[in-house]
Parts: C-alpha cells; sequence; structure tokens
C-alpha cells in the first residue's frame, strides 16, 4: 500500500520544468533528446511528454556518479 501511495506523490514534470531544473535551453534540450540522453519520459500523447520526478533524480544522480 505505501508503494501505490508514493507512485501517486511522483509528480509529472514538463520539459520547461526540466529546462528550469538544469538551467538549459530549448535548443540544449533538443540536444540532448536528439542524442538520446534524457530520462525515460512518460508518452501521453503524440506530442505531450512528462517525466516522472522520481525518474529524472535517478538519472541526475546516476550522471553525478560518472
Amino acid at each position: 500500500l505505501r508503494r501505490i501511495d508514493s507512485v501517486h506523490e511522483d509528480r509529472l514534470l514538463t520539459r520547461k520544468d526540466l529546462q528550469e531544473r538544469w538551467g538549459i535551453s530549448n535548443s540544449q534540450f533538443e540536444q540532448l533528446k536528439n542524442r538520446g540522453d534524457l530520462p525515460e519520459p512518460v508518452v501521453i500523447s503524440e506530442r505531450v511528454h512528462r517525466w516522472r520526478e522520481s525518474v529524472v533524480k535517478a538519472w541526475e544522480d546516476e550522471r553525478d556518479q560518472c
């Protein structure tokens, strides 16, 4: 039951949220996307993608270890 609660608390971040979080521009975001160097998104529709905050945090932690 606790695990289910934590999933519901996991925020979905927008592209703008990620750009602000990482201090990057639109073009820098596109470069990361084109290289396949972004966390796995949640695809809501063909044009709408969001990123789970927990997945982004894990991705950031992994990159910090490199």
